[in-house]
């Protein structure tokens, strides 16, 4: 609204369907992850984002911004989908050979976090 956008306006800007929107408004669903990038940059910012710069939440911010599920973020660090869940819940990282794929994981992205020691 504030921007002077229609509901069909903003789901062509989105991606998405002016239902799926009105769902949204509603609070009767929640956007899917993969609606995640363009809600960013329309907004130009993470509403989401809190600060925290735990692994999970860092995790968690990267999803969204890439759009992507957590099979792929798995995929992509080298581990398993369930790692990366209770990483997201608070799960410490136990072993140093995981503990250097993130760090990899973590450089080669450009994220700047304070990565557990190998």
């Amino acid at each position: 609204m504030d921007r002077g956008l229609s509901q069909p306006e903003l789901a062509k800007l989105l991606g998405s369907s002016v239902e799926t929107i009105t769902n949204w408004e509603l609070n009767h669903s929640f956007p899917k992850i993969n609606y995640w990038p363009a809600i960013i940059a329309f907004l130009g910012y993470d509403p989401l984002d809190d600060g925290d710069m735990s692994l999970g939440s860092v995790l968690l911010r990267y999803r969204r911004q890439k759009g992507i599920r957590r099979n792929e973020l798995a995929r992509r660090i080298g581990v398993d989908e369930s790692t990366i869940y209770g990483w997201t819940k608070g799960v410490p990282v136990k072993y140093k050979r995981t503990k250097r794929q993130l760090k990899h994981f973590f450089e080669k992205e450009g994220i700047q976090v304070i990565c557990p020691k190998p």
